[in-house]
């Protein structure tokens, strides 16, 4: 097919048998003897060409909505991946803000072996209880900060004003604790838990605590 538009190929056509039509009518008339069967003539090629041509649109049109859908087919498959890939890491994301990352990557790793293993799908299982992923550690330091008039503040400012405002003073609280070596455990209103220590084991781990706790009061001014 040529690359015309359904506007163009109409164009074209029109032209392409008229000018066939007047071509054929000069040629005919000089040497026809009667009028009659020269018109019978003219309107056949008419008909066919007409004919022709409502079927060359049709099978355009045809063409132009497999086209149409093949593009529409192949974006979805570019995009499908990319969708995915950011639904993967904003999951990790989320996970990792609320679990500290060596635990989340045991879960993490734990659920893809029960995704990929034979029982996966049966609803019968030997264990009632879910697994624990609990670790016993030594040497650590754990700090418990809380925000004083919380309450106060919380009724003197909208629920957005409040969680843009926990939200900032909460990511400084995270950059302070990677600079002192310590680790968010949780988050609870206006609570925030820290603790120094693991998952490896740090000899200063009380002090990276006080530098820590030094450090939020300094922010918060």
């Amino acid at each position: 097919m040529l690359p015309f538009s359904m506007r163009g190929a109409i164009i074209a056509s029109a032209i392409t048998c008229f000018s066939h039509t007047v071509t054929l009518s000069i040629c005919l008339a000089s040497t026809a003897a009667e009028l009659e069967p020269l018109v019978w003539q003219i309107l056949a090629n008419v008909i066919i060409f007409t004919c022709g041509n409502l079927a060359g649109a049709y099978h355009k049109h045809l063409m132009d909505l497999a086209l149409k859908q093949t593009y529409q087919d192949t974006c979805n498959c570019i995009k499908s991946p990319i969708k995915l890939e950011f639904e993967k890491h904003q999951q990790e994301r989320l996970l990792l803000s609320l679990l500290p990352a060596h635990i989340a990557r045991v879960m993490k790793d734990e659920i893809i072996q029960r995704l990929q293993g034979p029982n996966f799908g049966r609803t019968e299982s030997t264990n009632n209880f879910h697994n624990l992923y609990v670790q016993r550690h030594t040497n650590v330091s754990i700090l418990y900060a809380d925000i004083v008039g919380f309450t106060r503040l919380a009724s003197d400012c909208s629920p957005g004003e409040l969680v843009h405002m926990l939200n900032e003073l909460f990511g400084k609280f995270d950059q302070i604790a990677k600079e002192n070596e310590c680790m968010r455990i949780k988050i609870l209103g206006d609570c925030y838990y820290c603790v120094s220590g693991l998952p490896e084991s740090l000899p200063h781990h009380a002090r990276n605590c006080v530098k820590m706790g030094l450090d939020m009061c300094e922010a918060i001014k």
